[in-house]
């Protein structure tokens, strides 16, 4: 519902502060920070040659970039968010701009899986043909360009505000439960739009696939184990933490 009264004003207000009469995007040093000069004209370079190739070039007029910090898995990924003009006169917009990486699931792939993959040019053209055919209503702007020779994906910036905020379960596991429930509807519909395209598995394949007993023992173990493995992790952190600060350890 709050994203829903959400404007585009109020999420430039929220990113962007006006300077010398202009709007530039904020520099908070935790989420965002300045670039080098080097880096800046390499990304403006790229997003100006992407914009030349569009129906309306000077949408993409750059404006601002900054480094950009987002997402638990993205951390020490390159990253940008770029102001751009938009629709014109106080209607700028801000882009994600993120490189992107070979998927994590690439070497658990069995040979006669990997020979089926679709063929792209680079790992930023499949991510985007991924969410294009798995979203219902993908990114608005979402597309793949390159900055030097590293595939990124662009898509406009979406409010980090857009994100379910797991704490709000405060205690009630069946708050929980319906949350992980409904994220577990949302990945299968996903996988649904996804399938019988590009080599994909059929929508009966998928079926089998999620009523094998071996399927659920297997993702039941997998489960126990990485939790475990997320716990000692979580002790090993609180240790180093504490020799750091000389504080006792402490903390769930």
């Amino acid at each position: 519902r709050s994203v829903e009264a959400r404007t585009q004003q109020q999420l430039l207000d929220e990113r962007t502060v006006m300077r010398d009469g202009r709007r530039v995007l904020r520099i908070d040093e935790k989420r965002t920070f300045k670039l080098t000069v080097a880096e800046r004209r390499r990304v403006a370079q790229s997003i100006a040659r992407f914009g030349a190739r569009q129906p309306d070039p000077g949408f993409y007029r750059v404006r601002d970039i900054v480094g950009r910090v987002a997402g638990t898995g993205s951390l020490g990924v390159p990253r940008y968010a770029v102001l751009i003009r938009g629709d014109g006169a106080g209607d700028e917009r801000i882009l994600d701009v993120k490189a992107a990486r070979p998927s994590a699931l690439t070497i658990h792939l069995a040979s006669s899986l990997a020979a089926r993959q679709p063929v792209t040019r680079n790992h930023a053209e499949r991510v985007v043909q991924v969410q294009r055919r798995m979203q219902a209503i993908p990114p608005d702007l979402l597309s793949g360009l390159t900055i030097g020779s590293k595939p990124f994906v662009v898509r406009e910036l979406q409010p980090v505000a857009d994100r379910l905020d797991l704490a709000a379960w405060d205690g009630r596991v069946g708050r929980l439960r319906r949350a992980v429930t409904a994220m577990g509807e949302l990945t299968a519909w996903a996988q649904l739009r996804g399938a019988s395209q590009g080599g994909a598995d059929s929508v009966d394949a998928l079926i089998s696939f999620a009523r094998s007993r071996g399927t659920r023992s297997g993702l039941l173990a997998f489960a126990r184990d990485y939790a475990k493995r997320a716990r000692a992790d979580w002790e090993d952190f609180r240790q180093c933490l504490a020799l750091e600060t000389g504080a006792t350890p402490s903390g769930k």
